[in-house]
Formats: C-alpha cells, sequence, structure tokens
C-alpha cells in the first residue's frame, strides 16, 4: 500500500514538474495537458500547486478573464465565500479582519520551518498557494 502511495506521489511530482518547465518554456499547451492529467487523477488538496502552474499560464497567454474565473472558483473550492456583487464597505472590513485573523494563526517561522518538519501534503499545498 505505502509502496502504490509513493508511486503515486512520484507520478503527479513528475506531472508537476513537466507542467512547471512547460510554463517556463511558454508552452501552454504542454502546461494543459499535464496539469489535466493531475486534475483527473490526484485529490483536490494536492492537486493546488498545479492549478497555480496552470493559472500562470493562462495569465501569460493573455487569457486574464479565464485567469480570474479559476481563481474565484479555486477559492470558493477552498471555503472562501466570493459574493457575486461587490461588497460594500462593511463586507470588506469584515473579510479582512477574518483574513487577518486566520492569516495571523501561523508565525513566519512556523511556515518557514515546515520543510523541517513532517507536515502533511493538505497543510503544504496551501502553504505553497500562500
Amino acid at each position: 500500500d505505502e509502496y502504490i502511495a509513493n508511486g503515486k506521489k512520484l507520478c503527479f511530482g513528475l506531472y508537476e514538474g513537466a507542467a512547471a518547465a512547460s510554463l517556463a518554456t511558454r508552452k501552454g499547451d504542454l502546461v494543459e495537458y499535464y496539469t489535466s492529467f493531475i486534475f483527473q487523477h490526484a485529490s483536490f488538496e494536492n492537486s493546488l500547486p498545479s492549478w497555480i502552474i496552470l493559472m500562470l499560464s493562462i495569465e501569460s497567454s493573455g487569457r486574464y478573464n479565464e485567469v480570474l474565473e479559476k481563481g474565484i472558483n479555486l477559492f470558493r473550492r477552498l471555503g472562501f465565500v466570493i459574493p457575486l456583487s461587490p461588497p460594500g464597505p462593511t463586507e470588506i472590513m469584515a473579510s479582512l479582519l477574518s483574513t487577518s485573523q486566520m492569516a495571523s494563526s501561523f508565525t513566519l517561522s512556523q511556515i518557514v520551518d515546515s520543510r523541517h518538519y513532517p507536515i502533511d501534503d493538505h497543510k503544504r499545498n496551501l502553504f505553497k498557494l500562500y
């Protein structure tokens, strides 16, 4: 079981690396190919870094509306409440306060030192988004 799990993790890492290399060489079609494989076969939590790569690729091709749409949908899947209509000043302040409280629950050293102690993949991928 552990052998299969490690093999899957390695496979996803290779696909993620190939997507990142394709992004660096501006080959958007390959970025979409590699990330779509990850989205189909990996859990949502394990696919988070691939979403970043895909959105950077889409942005570099000038498809800004698509990036915004995918970004908003991604944040909604993560549990962020993003209203359909523009929020008023009260809602903006409430959101800023709640974001500040969530962000302050981690110290900078916790984020930096997360590489030095075991951390589950879900938290690691959320740190990558941050």
